[in-house]
This record gives structure tokens, sequence and C-alpha cells, in this order.
């Protein structure tokens, strides 16, 4: 009877956490909506900052978010709170992408003279490390990391190029990978094995082989000015936003085939797009349009209606769920380290571990 109850204890406590989803957050000026996914509703007060939203990135572990801007804000996910004072990195930062243990956020920002840079943030003393990296170009697109954490592709939007940065010397590797006119958007497979690059003023597609940091493939077409992509957590299919026609294309990564027609979503230019940690649904935020859509991506058609938002519905980040499957069956987080994290979910730890230990502690004074 005790072995019983201690499983049935267990299997509720496991399945309270397995459930909680995480928040989606819009850029609005010095704004962030906060959108629970499990109910796909604008959720609290927006969050405020002293400077003008950019772009996001949440560290893996989902405890903490980084905004990018005239300079860069800090957020606890678990208050929505801002933490301390704005981090001066160099100018006007823009695109930004965390490493997987979550030690170095890599931001693109302007110097003192106006080109763009990439800066490297140690995220446990939110300082900078060294100077900030030349890429000889003065506009720069997108950044991701690869997921073991040892390069960061940058597509140098005023050029033809993606160039390569070590994170352990965070030198670039010569030579720079040429693509097609300027490139903007990076996504990295999940596996590592590719990356796929939107060109501004091109309708295709690059994917470059990261073994060999060769271009192999530029046969998916796509509508021009094409920008930001996300990539399912199965590595299956890839989302990517067309700005001039209010849609989004869907790419089946296996095949490397556009899958079906482009996807109706907002008015206005989408400039930000996200997919949840389970892989059900894509948040592509609308920004003229004040909306924010979303993708069911067993069918991909839009789940009507749109959230509506306050403000302009700017660059979009998803936290990672508290824990999902990996490979092996055992649970991971969504960047695949074995970590749990609650701070992302609809519920707070205190009160989650309040509704489920006292119940059980009821039960075992009944039954021991």
């Amino acid at each position: 009877m005790r072995i019983l109850l201690s499983v049935f204890i267990l299997a509720i406590f496991y399945t309270g956490i397995s459930n909680a989803q995480p928040f989606a957050y819009v850029g609005d000026g010095s704004n962030l909506s906060v959108i629970d996914t499990s109910t796909m509703m604008v959720v609290g007060s927006p969050i405020s900052i002293e400077n003008t939203a950019n772009q996001m990135a949440i560290t893996p572990d989902g405890s903490r978010m980084y905004v990018t801007g005239n300079k860069v804000t800090e957020v606890d996910t678990e208050t929505n709170m801002v933490i301390g004072s704005p981090i001066d990195v160099g100018q006007n930062s823009s695109a930004i992408a965390i490493t997987p243990d979550g030690s170095r956020a890599y931001i693109v920002a302007e110097n003192p003279e106006g080109s763009d840079r990439v800066f490297v943030l140690d995220t446990s003393t939110n300082m900078l490390v060294g100077g900030p990296i030349d890429l000889n170009e003065a506009l720069l697109g997108q950044l991701a990391i690869t997921p073991d954490g040892s390069r960061v592709y940058v597509a140098l939007f005023g050029g033809s190029d993606v160039a390569v940065i070590d994170t352990a010397t965070n030198m670039v590797t010569e030579p720079q990978i040429e693509v097609a006119e300027q490139p903007f958007g990076i996504a990295i497979t999940p596996d590592g094995s590719r990356v796929y690059v939107t060109n501004f003023n091109a309708e295709h597609i690059s994917i470059i082989d990261a073994a060999t940091n060769m271009v192999i493939d530029t046969s998916i077409e796509v509508v021009a000015f094409s920008q930001y992509m996300t990539i399912t957590p199965d590595g299956k299919s890839l989302y990517v936003t067309n700005v001039n026609t209010d849609t989004v294309t869907v790419i089946d990564i296996d095949t490397n085939m556009v899958v079906g027609n482009p996807i109706p979503v907002g008015e206005g230019q989408q400039v930000g797009i996200a997919v949840t940690p389970d892989g059900n649904n894509v948040y592509v935020a609308n920004l003229n349009g004040r909306s924010v859509s979303v993708i069911d991506t067993a069918t991909n058609t839009t789940i009507d209606p749109a959230i509506d938002l306050s403000g302009l519905a700017g660059f979009i980040v998803i936290g990672p769920s508290s824990i999902s499957p990996g490979p092996d069956g055992g649970g991971r987080s969504s960047d695949g380290s074995n970590s749990c994290s609650l701070a992302s979910s609809g519920t707070s730890p205190r009160s989650l571990l309040t509704f489920l230990i006292i119940p059980a502690f009821i039960l075992i004074r009944r039954f021991w």
C-alpha cells in the first residue's frame, strides 16, 4: 500500500511539472507583452523596460531573459521584473543568442563609429568578455549558436556572406561562407548538422553543411524579403516569415521541399517567429497588425482568433518548457540539458509545490 501510494504521489508531481506551459514574450517599444501559451492569452501587465526592446533571448534554464535595445536589459522570468540597471553593450544592440550552457550571450551592436560588431557578455557577471569581434561588415543580420556551443554563425547583411566565430577563442574562422545577397536570418537544426540562411534580396534559402561550412543547397524557393525562421524541436520543419506577403512558408527539412502554400497570418510585417517547446504551435508577430498569429503545426493553419496586443508586435521569444522527453527517453529541457526549470511555466514553483505536497502529506498521514 505504501509503495503504491508513493508511486501515485510521484506520478501526480511529475504530471504537474511536465504539463507546465511556457510564456511567450513580444516586444513593443519599451514594453514586453506576456502571453500564456497554454491559453493563448495575454497575461498581466506589460513588462516595462527603460530602453526600446529590439530582440530577446531566454537562458536555457528559463530563469532569465536578455532584451537588446539602446542598452541590454535583464528580466527575471519568474517574477517578470527587470533585474538591476541596463547593461552597456555597444550602441543600439539587436540580434542576440545565448550559448547552450547559458554562460555567454553573443550580441550584435554598433561600435562608436556606427558599424556593427559582435559583443560577448558573461551572463554570470553581466560584464563584457574581451573586445568586440569585428567581422569586417558594417551591417549584420541574425546570429545563431550551434547546439554544442562551439560556433556562432552570423549573417553579414551588408554583403553576401556568413561568418563563423569560434566560441573557444572568440575569433572569426576563415574563410567566410558565400551565400547570396543580403543574408539575414539564421537557423540551425537541433542536431547541428545544417545551417539555414534567408537571403533578403534573393528568392531562395541557402543551406550550409556545418561539418564543412560549404553551401550544399540553394533550391528552396521562397518569396523575396523572407527574414526570420524557426525550426521545430524535432528538426523536421522550418517556418519562414515573408514580410512582404504577410505569410509564413513551411519547409520539410528531410526533403528540403516547400510544404503546401504559404500560410496567411496577420497584417503588417512579420518581424518575429518562435515555436513552442513541444513543437505544437508556431507564434508569429505581426508588427503593424498589433497581433500574434498562432499556427497549428499539425495542420499548418492559423488558430483563430489572433492574439491582439495593445501595441506593436515586434520580436517574439518563447521560454523553454519545464521538462520534455529527450532523445534517450529521459527528461531533458528543450535545450537538451538534464535540467528542470519551473520558471517559465504559468504556475510558480512555490504554488505548484504547495498544491502537490500538501495533499500528498494528508494522504501519507491517513494511510501510514
